[in-house]
């Protein structure tokens, strides 16, 4: 079943590659740039359930895409490539989300509800509030989850607490692109849930937000390029066919500082490349 998904994935990606190219025509060298970047951050999101908007979204706007194009095409291809990592996520038992009383079912539940909510919230934001507020309080907001995980703060576990992670997971999401993972990764970590049913409930409730982001967003600014979704889809696609096997082997108390300092270095860079761009 597994060489028959990658299979699956490879001659899909190879299909949509080679529209890529075609639509691209003169800049067909952007094509290949921009699936390797996908390729990058379907690894790094599927492996840590964070980073793939909070990185790629400041990496697509430095190379000169524009903000109206770079949004959606993070939050269809982090769509893409989270729906083949949440499928493996659960066949490499990182998470179960087929016993409906346990407490992954519950959570994905809980942050599926708040999330679409927090959603909708982001994207009519997105289009009223300055870049500049909105990439600070992001930023900021990513590193002190880093800080408090690599100085092992806990607090203790509830619904409530988890539901309002994910409305403003979900909301820092579909106003810049970015901010998901890494707050609601890291939320349930130091709230005492394992590294590796963080990552895979994360990676599953994010394939359903950006869809839903995606859909909204092109509600509101209309219609999409192709070029930069489709490409990036394509390397998100195969990049997420190995994050989930990396994830495996995690342990939360070898790994929790590991994850502190990605996600205080993913919150640094958040606002550092805005005042690049």
């Amino acid at each position: 079943m597994n060489s028959t998904v990658f299979g699956l994935s490879f001659v899909l990606a190879v299909v949509l590659l080679a529209y890529s190219v075609f639509y691209a025509g003169n800049d067909v060298y952007w094509v290949f740039a921009v699936a390797a970047i996908g390729f990058f951050l379907g690894f790094l999101d599927t492996s840590m359930g964070m980073g793939y908007g909070t990185v790629g979204t400041p990496v697509l706007l430095l190379l000169g895409f524009s903000p109206k194009v770079v949004v959606p095409s993070i939050l269809i291809s982090q769509f893409v490539a989270a729906s083949i990592g949440a499928v493996k996520h659960h066949r490499f038992r990182n998470m179960d989300l087929t016993d409906t009383k346990g407490n992954d079912f519950k959570l994905a539940v809980l942050f599926l509800a708040a999330g679409i909510a927090g959603a909708v919230v982001g994207v009519y934001a997105g289009v009223k509030l300055p870049k500049l507020y909105v990439t600070t309080y992001i930023g900021l907001l990513v590193m002190v989850m880093g800080i408090l995980a690599i100085v092992k703060f806990r607090f203790r576990f509830s619904f409530l607490k988890a539901g309002i992670l994910s409305l403003i997971s979900s909301f820092n999401k579909t106003i810049s692109g970015g901010g998901y993972g890494p707050v609601l990764t890291m939320g349930q970590i130091i709230s005492g849930n394992g590294i590796r049913n963080s990552v895979g409930i994360t990676i599953f409730t994010v394939a359903v937000i950006n869809l839903v982001g995606f859909f909204l967003y092109n509600y509101i600014g209309g219609a999409l390029a192709l070029m930069v979704p489709l490409s990036l889809s394509v390397g998100a696609m195969l990049g997420a066919q190995i994050g989930p096997g990396f994830t495996r082997n995690m342990k939360t108390g070898r790994n929790l500082t590991l994850f502190g300092i990605i996600t205080l270095l993913l919150g640094a860079f958040t606002i550092a490349a805005f005042f690049m761009k």
